[in-house]
């Protein structure tokens, strides 16, 4: 999947996951780079912000809610600290997600409907391609 640059050049979106359970990451990673995503995974908030700090953002970050260091809670709380954090889209995936208590773009259960990712993925493409 790929976004243009202003200018013309584009890019392919890149996705940032963030879930202590490494065989979810490294599934969620099989699955959006063989639909085109640039993915990368981490294993906990801690390193998030680490990865974030230190690299090209993520044009959406997959969310596990409970981890060891930091949630994805607290992951979330100190994102809207950071104007240039605040605004990335968050799809949280967790075994035990209620999307009423949970701020997020997008909110799915494990086991993951890989197809209703996908859907989300291209939603969040297209309102993001609209400057949304």
């Amino acid at each position: 999947m790929k976004r243009t640059l202003p200018g013309g050049a584009s890019v392919r979106r890149h996705v940032l996951v963030v879930d202590d359970d490494t065989d979810a990451a490294e599934a969620l990673v099989d699955i959006l780079g063989h639909s085109g995503y640039e993915v990368t995974a981490v294993h906990d908030g801690v390193q998030a912000l680490k990865r974030l700090k230190g690299a090209r953002l993520p044009d959406v970050m997959i969310l596990d809610l409970f981890m060891p260091q930091m949630s994805g809670w607290d992951l979330m709380r100190e994102l809207k600290l950071h104007a240039e954090l605040s605004n990335i889209p968050i799809i949280v995936v967790s075994a035990f997600a209620y999307s009423a208590e949970i701020a997020a773009d997008a909110v799915l259960t494990k086991p993951l409907d890989t197809d209703a990712l996908l859907n989300i993925m291209l939603t969040l493409a297209a309102r993001d391609e609209q400057g949304h």
